[in-house]
């Protein structure tokens, strides 16, 4: 899985890009909009990989 691909987000985005673009994947990937547990599931790993490496990164 890429995961700035799934969110849409750039190389450098920061943390509010990261966190602003996991919030429209998930509504609209969200069960209760027609979309399945596994795509939640794949955009909060996506959110928490990106957000680890920033971390990192400093």
């Amino acid at each position: 899985m890429q995961a700035r691909a799934l969110l849409g987000v750039s190389r450098s985005a920061r943390r509010e890009e990261i966190v602003d673009a996991h919030r429209r994947l998930i509504a609209q990937v969200h069960p209760d909009r027609g979309g399945s547990n596994e795509a939640v599931h794949d955009a909060n790993a996506a959110r928490d990989l990106l957000l680890a490496r920033l971390e990192r990164t400093g």
